[in-house]
C-alpha cells in the first residue's frame, strides 16, 4: 500500500510537471518570446546582463553607414532640431583644441563613457596652415592673408573646386567648364583667368601658381575641410580601438548643410555625379559617422555622446529614420526620465507641423523604448 501511494504521488508531481510546461509554452507562443534565452539570462553575471539590456536600445542598421549606398537629398528648408537630451556644451568654433597628432587615443568602445566627453570643438589646424570650411556656410579659417575677405563668392568657388581635387590639375577650359555647370550662362576663359589672378594676388603664386604647361591649374597648401572629414573617417574604419574619437573628431567639423548660403545656381558641380558628386559623398560619410558614434556610445552607455552625434548628423539630414531612432535610443538611457518624452515630441514635430503621420518604425521604436523603460 506504501509502494502504491508513492508511485501514485509521484505520478500526480509529474502529471503538475508536464501541464506547467505546457502552459509555459503556450505562454511563450502567444507572447512571441523565447523561453530558453530567458531562462538561460538567469545565470548571466551583472555585467552580461547589463550588456545585454544595452545592446536592446541599439536599432540595427537599416540604411548605409560610412561608405555605404547613396542616400536621398536631405530635405530642403527643415529646421535644425532642437536638444530634446540632457543640456550639454557644443562645440566652439573658437576652441583651443590640440592638432590631431597630440589627442589622446580613445579606448575601446565598452569604455568610450570614461574617457570621452561631448567635444568642445573642432581641431585646431596646424600653425600656418589655411583651411577652405564648406560644411556649413563657406569660409576661410586659419592663417588667412588678409586680403581674402575681399575675394568674391566666384573667386572662392575657383578656390573650392581646385582645393576639392587635392593637388589634381585642371586646365582652364576644365576649370571654366566646370564652373559653368548648372549656370544659364557660361564663365568666359577671361573671367576664369580674373578669378585665378584674383586668388594667386592673395595666396602668393606658391599656393596658386601659374598653369604649367598641359598641366593645369592647381592649389597646394590650402585644404578642405571635406577632406579632413573623410581623412578622420578612414583614420575611424582603420583604427577601432580609436574609432569614437576619430568620429568626433570628424562630426565636430559639421557648422550645417554643405554649402550653406552661397549664391543660386553656384556650384552646380558639387552635386552632380559625372564631376565627382562631392557633396553627396560628403552627406553619405556624415550619416555614416554619426550613426557609427551614437551606436558606440549607446552600447557604452553614454546618452550625451550619442545624442550629440545624431544631432550633428540631424545637422544635415534633417530628417533621417536611422538617426531618430538612435537620438530616441539615447534619450531612453538617460536618468532623466524626461528625456524620452522630450525626445520624441521632437522626433514629431516636423511631421506635426505637415500633417504627417510619424512612420511606423519609429513609433514602434518609441513605444518599445517605453516598454523597456
Amino acid at each position: 500500500m506504501v509502494g502504491r501511494g508513492r508511485s501514485s504521488s509521484g505520478g500526480v508531481v509529474l502529471l503538475v510537471i508536464v501541464v506547467a510546461l505546457v502552459a509555459l509554452a503556450a505562454v511563450a507562443f502567444l507572447t512571441r518570446r523565447r523561453v530558453v534565452p530567458a531562462l538561460a539570462g538567469l545565470a548571466q553575471s551583472p555585467a552580461q546582463r547589463r550588456a545585454a539590456e544595452v545592446e536592446a536600445f541599439i536599432p540595427a542598421p537599416r540604411s548605409s553607414a560610412v561608405g555605404g549606398t547613396a542616400r536621398s537629398a536631405p530635405r530642403p528648408g527643415a529646421e535644425p532640431r532642437p536638444s530634446a537630451h540632457i543640456p550639454q556644451t557644443y562645440p566652439s568654433e573658437s576652441a583651443n583644441v590640440p592638432p590631431l597628432p597630440n589627442r589622446p587615443p580613445t579606448p575601446t568602445p565598452s569604455s568610450v563613457s570614461v574617457l570621452m566627453a561631448v567635444p568642445d570643438g573642432p581641431l585646431a589646424l596646424r600653425e600656418g596652415a589655411v583651411e577652405l570650411q564648406l560644411i556649413g556656410r563657406v569660409r576661410l579659417v586659419g592663417d588667412v592673408p588678409a586680403g581674402a575677405t575681399e575675394l568674391s563668392e566666384s573667386a572662392l568657388e575657383a578656390l573650392a573646386a581646385l582645393a576639392l581635387r587635392e593637388g589634381q590639375p585642371l586646365t582652364r577650359e576644365e576649370l571654366r567648364a566646370l564652373l559653368g555647370a548648372g549656370r544659364e550662362t557660361e564663365r568666359s576663359a577671361g573671367t576664369v583667368s580674373n578669378y585665378l589672378a584674383n586668388l594667386r594676388r592673395v595666396f602668393g603664386p606658391e599656393r596658386v601658381p601659374e598653369a604649367s604647361g598641359a598641366g593645369g591649374y592647381r592649389i597646394v597648401g590650402i585644404g578642405t575641410d571635406f577632406a579632413r572629414f573623410h581623412e578622420l573617417v578612414r583614420l575611424a574604419k582603420a583604427e577601432p580601438d580609436n574609432a569614437a574619437r576619430h568620429y568626433a573628431d570628424a562630426l565636430s567639423l559639421v557648422r550645417g548643410v554643405p554649402l550653406s548660403g552661397v549664391p543660386e545656381q553656384s556650384y552646380g558641380w558639387a552635386d552632380r555625379h559625372d564631376l565627382g558628386a562631392v557633396t553627396t559623398k560628403l552627406l553619405n560619410s556624415v550619416h555614416g559617422a554619426a550613426v557609427e558614434l551614437a551606436r558606440l556610445a549607446i552600447e557604452a552607455g553614454d546618452g550625451n555622446l550619442a545624442t550629440w552625434a545624431t544631432e550633428k548628423g540631424l545637422t544635415v539630414w534633417q530628417e533621417d529614420e536611422d538617426l531618430d531612432e538612435l537620438y530616441l535610443s539615447a534619450a531612453a538611457i538617460s536618468t532623466d526620465r524626461s528625456a524620452l518624452p522630450r525626445a520624441w515630441a521632437a522626433v514629431k514635430r516636423p511631421y506635426d507641423s505637415r500633417n504627417e503621420q510619424v512612420p511606423e518604425r519609429l513609433v514602434d521604436h518609441y513605444q518599445s523604448l517605453r516598454r523597456r523603460a
